[in-house]
């Protein structure tokens, strides 16, 4: 026999209303929502994780979703881009090239600047393989460190062709990009 106990739980009130005109578009009751709700921060925390990966994970699922992405493993990627850089370096770059243009046409809907758009990294980076983004002036110019972009020589090659065409993208005149095995890559770019 399930017994449930009311419990009052404090929450703001313009996000309990929202919650509760959803519950009702979608069907749901507010103790089932709430249930989910709370069931999944437990999980998370007892992940040892930070709230900020639920946050993560919504705004990662929402880019997935837009651009079919499906998931792979690292090793699986790796391997493919070393496979796939000994039969055709030419098309490898022009298919590493075109899928950064792809992402970077994507995110231009997401954030309008560079700045936005390391503001959404900053939002989903709990839940991704990047491990840093360092942005700093240099002589006038912009430079960019990316760490954690693949293991692979290819594969870190095939990532630093993406960024740079991301960041044509978003309207930056990119002067080099160099990648090194391990995933390092470092990008110099201005604003034209």
């Amino acid at each position: 026999m399930l017994i449930m106990a009311r419990v009052n739980v404090a929450a703001d009130e313009k996000i309990v209303e929202q919650l509760e005109d959803m519950a009702k578009k979608k069907g749901y009751t507010m103790f089932f929502l709430t249930n989910v709700a709370l069931k999944l921060v437990l999980e998370v925390l007892r992940e040892g994780e930070d709230l900020s990966t639920l946050e993560a994970l919504i705004e990662l699922f929402k880019i997935t979703k837009s651009i079919n992405v499906i998931p792979v493993t690292a090793w699986y990627l790796d391997n493919v881009s070393v496979t796939m850089f000994k039969e055709s370096k030419e098309e490898f770059d022009k298919i590493c090239s075109e899928s950064g243009e792809q992402l970077g046409l994507y995110l231009k809907l997401r954030a309008k600047t560079l700045t936005e758009l390391l503001q959404l990294y900053e939002k989903v980076k709990p839940v991704l393989p990047i491990s840093s983004i360092v942005v700093r002036e240099v002589n006038g110019d912009v430079e960019m460190q990316v760490s954690g972009t693949g293991f692979s020589r290819e594969s870190t090659y095939c990532a630093s062709k993406s960024l740079k065409r991301l960041l044509e993208a978003f309207g930056m005149k990119v002067s080099s990009v160099e990648s090194s095995p391990g995933g390092i890559i470092l990008a110099r770019f201005r604003p034209e």
